[in-house]
């Protein structure tokens, strides 16, 4: 009963991985593409590092929250 729970919590948290990981991407290249009149880029380390700690930062803002136990709890009835 509880692993099926925690297998929950762990897909919900890496669908959040996931998704704030392309909205991420989603943002750096609309900004790359808009040619305002600032450059901006991120080099890959940074772009990794930055990318990263928000995810890490992400999952246990959810974790301690316990947005994952409610959304477990949406799906057991």
């Amino acid at each position: 009963m509880f692993g099926r729970h925690r297998k929950a919590r762990v897909l919900f948290a890496l669908s959040d991985v996931l998704l704030a990981a392309l909205a991420f991407e989603a943002a750096y290249q609309t900004r790359v593409l808009l040619h305002l009149e600032r450059a901006f880029y991120l080099t890959v380390e940074r772009k990794a590092m930055v990318l990263a700690f928000a995810l890490a930062a992400w999952v246990a803002i959810g974790l301690w929250l316990e947005v994952y136990e409610k959304l477990d709890i949406g799906i057991r009835g």
